[in-house]
């Protein structure tokens, strides 16, 4: 991720996991984002995001501000809104920074880093 310059989290294809090697159930997985937390927490979505968002340098500001009251049931209606229309055609390719979703197999969660899957 390209603002992730302090290398706090790390990002897993989860294309090439099985099911039992997920945090979440696939279909929970397809809505949204899930993240596996250095302590082993396991965050989806919306709340994902605004985490990895706090995590990285230039975005601990607007990060730590989407934890204000209210804003995390805006923010959860506009993440549903997005990936409900969001194009299922589109191919995302994640080259740089991206684990081999095989190295988690089981592990659990990464120590230091948080893991978005």
């Amino acid at each position: 991720m390209a603002l992730d310059w302090l290398g706090n989290l790390e990002f897993v294809d989860q294309s090439g996991l099985r099911d039992d090697e997920l945090p979440v159930p696939r279909e929970r997985a397809l809505e949204g984002m899930p993240m596996r937390t250095s302590s082993g927490g396991v965050l989806v979505g919306f709340p994902a995001v605004r985490r990895a968002l706090a995590r990285t340098p230039l975005g601990v500001v607007p990060g730590l501000l989407l934890y204000l009251p209210g804003l995390n049931r805006l923010g959860a209606k506009a993440y549903a809104w997005v990936a409900q229309h969001r194009g299922r055609d589109a191919v995302c390719e994640m080259t740089a920074g991206v684990t081999d979703p095989t190295r988690h197999a089981g592990r659990g969660p990464v120590t230091g880093a948080d893991t978005a899957l």
